[in-house]
């Protein structure tokens, strides 16, 4: 089905609509991440209506399941039910972990090797993203729960590109490695358009919250989000370097990140913090590199 575009009023439309044009296979947003944000929404959802909701994906359920038994979150005991993986890793976690499943898997997946681009190893490298953004949240005291799931999609605009233009996209990348040029200005070059301006363009087809759209069009460059989401796009875009630095997963763009003296000092984070935040994800490699 060819999809339809919203203009954003960020967005001078005419090169995103074309590039929309051209997208023949975007999938309808699904069910589940409907009444998944239907829930977030509702102060008084229950574990209850949350294992009913993720219940309704056996994909979502299963690779729930498989996350909950991961070395990364090494529960004590197998954890064989969605309730009991809400109950063990915690409501907000599993919400964040099924909003993100609900997304990357409403696209097509395949088996892909360790430096290729693909959606699999996308996955991968924003499951760590979300990671280390949670952990730098927590650190600071700011809400974990929603660095985590912006950190978890703040690449959604690369797998819209990859799934409706593989082979492209795959040029973007290798532009990438011979030139040394960044990945959105290689896109630009291909598309006419950066993987974040089309994930704002599906965040808000897909009636996304607000602080997921401002992570998703601005972790390259937080200094440009709305005011109050600043804190929580710089903290994506910090956890986002930190993971192309230390190579897990693959977004299309390995060149080693440095991290802007005044983005760290706005959130009171200095070359300690870094490092040790590298020797948390460092020690829970293996861990992240089982999460597919």
């Amino acid at each position: 089905m060819a999809a339809t575009y919203n203009a954003s009023p960020q967005d001078d439309p005419t090169e995103l609509r074309l590039l929309v044009q051209r997208i023949k296979d975007l999938p309808t947003v699904p069910s589940v991440l409907m009444k998944l944000l239907s829930l977030t929404a509702d102060a008084s959802s229950s574990v209850g209506q949350l294992a009913e909701i993720i219940g309704m994906d056996q994909t979502i359920s299963a690779k729930l399941l498989r996350l909950s038994n991961s070395a990364f979150y090494g529960c004590r005991g197998k954890v064989v039910s969605v309730p009991r993986a809400i109950v063990v890793l915690g409501f907000n976690e599993v919400k964040s972990l099924a909003l993100g499943m609900s997304v990357f898997h409403a696209f097509s997946q395949k088996k892909a090797a360790k430096g290729e681009i693909s959606i699999e190893n996308l996955w991968k490298h924003s499951m760590a993203t979300a990671a280390l953004a949670r952990l730098l949240a927590k650190r600071r005291g700011d809400s974990a729960d929603s660095t985590f799931t912006g950190g978890l999609l703040h690449d959604i605009g690369k797998v819209v590109l990859l799934n409706s233009f593989k082979e492209e996209y795959k040029k973007a990348a290798e532009m990438v490695s011979e030139t040394g040029c960044s990945l959105p200005e290689a896109e630009e070059k291909i598309f006419r358009v950066t993987h974040e301006t089309i994930g704002e363009w599906l965040c808000r087809k897909w009636s996304m919250p607000e602080e997921i759209v401002q992570c998703v069009k601005y972790h390259s460059n937080p200094r440009k989000a709305l005011e109050e989401f600043i804190p929580l796009v710089s903290t994506v875009h910090i956890a986002d370097g930190l993971t192309k630095n230390i190579l897990i997963g693959y977004g299309g763009d390995e060149k080693p990140h440095e991290f802007e003296d005044d983005i760290l000092a706005a959130l009171d984070l200095n070359a300690r913090d870094i490092e040790e935040a590298e020797a948390f994800m460092e020690a829970e490699r293996e861990g992240m590199e089982q999460m597919v």
